[in-house]
């Protein structure tokens, strides 16, 4: 009797999610026909949706690398704003150099910001967080705004994931001493960095639950790490499967580290490394190419943006794959836009030596209007951390090619065997930010000092 009693309420609470989803997306088809309805005299054409408010909305979640594809193609055809509907939420394309320095720029600071998304999906702004809002945040246990019964999967993930931290916060206040000199430091081994431990500090004076606590800490360690960690790898694959480049960039590096030879002590003058003009355009071409998704403003008043009027509510998406892929801004002769060309945004003037003989001297120049390439953000809201991640891939990255001489062997897939071609970016982080490698490169390192 116990287990056909379960049976038959495992089925119901089947049935009823079931019934729950269809009726979800009947809902949100339903009101994109009215949406579509009562905007058709507005101007931007919407994105051909073959089951309204549903076919879009799923594509956009589950296959967002053929979904911005499409965009493309649309962007091709003259159109620099597209509309469609993300569930009941509409939402509009951004294109084109005019229209991304608008959602950018200044004039429109006030009407289009990311503050709702940032207190509702991300880290929020906790000095500027009243009482209801750290409350209506905490209760928040939505994925990317989607119910866990309607999207398990990742609901699951973050769940795991957060646990995690939890057990680990668990330890290291259980053993921390806090009056030790480690809760001074700027660096202690159990809580890392000191920001780590001030916020930990902050959160629970102010009487922040546990899991909340996790939540916010693991929100962090993704922002730190979730970008630079493939950047760099993506920088040292495109740099050792090229011996030539290999060797013009540690010539570069080079001329601004010095080496104690009593030691083996490498110093580098960090200001002018990330000045240095070859790996700059490695970097920048490296973040146009593996950095992958749509930067998000609300309209919180109306807006006209390239001649359309757009309501407030919705939502602003500015893609980077239909920008950083334009050929008419990046392409060159023999290096499409599509493909990695390490001296991309590099210039060549011509100095005159003492002797008086002259010599082509390499300067960083990016090929395209920095409107076209905003791995970091734009406007108001830009990243913070830009610099300390560009400082941070770039000193990495300095380290291991004065330390270590590095052969390409082969690539390889991720069961280990052996590959026919190199690494492409992993579609399925198509729209989430970096791109991982979606298989290996096997090296030979060989110690240099």
């Amino acid at each position: 009797m116990w287990t056909s009693s379960t049976s038959s309420s495992s089925a119901w609470d089947a049935s009823a999610s079931l019934s729950s989803l269809l009726i979800f997306l009947a809902s949100c088809a339903a009101l994109a026909l009215l949406l579509s309805y009562f905007g058709a005299k507005a101007s931007p054409q919407s994105l051909r949706d073959p089951i309204p408010g549903l076919f879009n909305t799923l594509q956009f979640m589950f296959n967002n690398e053929k979904f911005m594809a499409r965009v493309q193609n649309a962007v091709k055809g003259g159109q620099n704003i597209i509309r469609f509907y993300l569930g009941p939420k509409t939402v509009y394309l951004v294109a084109g150099p005019q229209n991304i320095r608008a959602v950018f720029g200044r004039e429109l600071v006030h009407e289009v910001t990311n503050q709702e998304q940032m207190t509702r999906y991300a880290l929020p702004t906790l000095y500027k967080m009243t009482p209801d809002e750290v409350r209506r945040w905490e209760t928040d246990h939505s994925v990317l705004g989607l119910p866990g019964w309607l999207n398990p999967k990742p609901s699951k993930t973050h769940d795991r994931y957060v646990a995690a931290i939890e057990r680990w916060l668990e330890i290291v206040s259980r053993d921390f001493n806090w009056e030790s000199t480690d809760a001074e430091a700027d660096w202690e081994p159990r809580f890392g960095g000191r920001a780590v431990r001030e916020l930990y500090i902050w959160m629970k004076e102010t009487k922040w639950r546990t899991k909340v606590i996790a939540a916010t800490l693991g929100a962090l360690c993704f922002a730190l790490t979730s970008n630079s960690i493939p950047t760099t790898i993506w920088m040292l694959m495109e740099i050792i499967q090229d011996p030539t480049l290999l060797e013009a960039v540690r010539e570069e590096i080079r001329a601004v580290a010095t080496n104690d030879p009593k030691t083996g002590k490498i110093t580098l003058d960090s200001q002018n490394l990330v000045a240095l003009p070859l790996l700059q355009s490695i970097w920048t071409e490296t973040l146009r190419l593996r950095i992958n998704f749509n930067i998000v403003r609300d309209v919180k008043h109306p807006i006209t943006l390239g001649g359309n009027t757009i309501a407030k509510g919705a939502l602003l998406q500015v893609p980077m794959m239909v920008a950083y892929y334009d050929e008419v801004t990046w392409g060159a002769t023999g290096h499409p836009a599509s493909e990695f060309w390490a001296e991309r945004h590099i210039k060549y003037t011509e100095d005159l030596d003492e002797a008086g003989k002259t010599h082509r001297k390499p300067k960083y120049a990016m090929a395209g209007h920095p409107t076209s390439h905003f791995p970091f953000g734009g406007g108001a809201n830009i990243c913070p951390g830009r610099q300390l991640a560009k400082f941070e891939v770039f000193t990495t990255i300095a380290l291991i090619l004065l330390r270590f001489d590095i052969e390409l062997v082969e690539w390889t897939n991720p069961d280990g065997s052996a590959s026919k071609r190199a690494a492409k970016g992993d579609k399925r982080y198509c729209g989430a930010g970096a791109m991982p490698p979606d298989r290996d490169m096997k090296i030979r390192l060989r110690h240099m000092y």
